[in-house]
């Protein structure tokens, strides 16, 4: 099974969340995990932030040996700090990201495009001071 981890903002509310957990299934997604969930199955293994956000990137199951994520998606064009650093462990590591966004006033995915690249916009700005560069731009 191919899964999907979804790399939503950590202030994002329970509801927003599965909306859109909902919607990348509905668009075809196999399975989807978002960080929250993940980072609650994870933290206590790993121990500290810095080490969980790496191990999203480079888990893998231990049945099969294939890597737990076959992509990482992540609503609209610009993050925080962790989710900067997921995104760049995961293009490291030659994992799939694409930015996506919802049809306004739907749960619908409007656009996916894959992610090549990850700027710093604003060091001090913890929770969107890095934009996502995409394939098409």
């Amino acid at each position: 099974m191919s899964r999907t981890f979804f790399a939503h903002p950590k202030h994002w509310q329970d509801e927003e969340v599965d909306r859109w957990v909902q919607a990348l299934i509905a668009d075809g997604a196999e399975s989807v995990v978002p960080g929250r969930d993940d980072y609650q199955a994870n933290i206590a293994i790993e121990m500290t932030i810095d080490s969980w956000i790496r191990s999203i990137a480079r888990r893998r199951d231990l049945g099969t040996g294939q890597r737990v994520y076959a992509l990482i998606v992540v609503p609209g064009t610009t993050v925080g700090k962790a989710t900067a650093h997921i995104v760049r462990s995961a293009l490291e590591a030659g994992i799939p990201v694409a930015s996506v966004a919802l049809e306004p006033g739907t749960d619908k995915i409007r656009s996916a495009v894959l992610v090549r690249d990850i700027d710093l916009e604003d060091a001090e700005d913890f929770t969107s001071g890095w934009s996502l560069v995409l394939a098409d731009t």
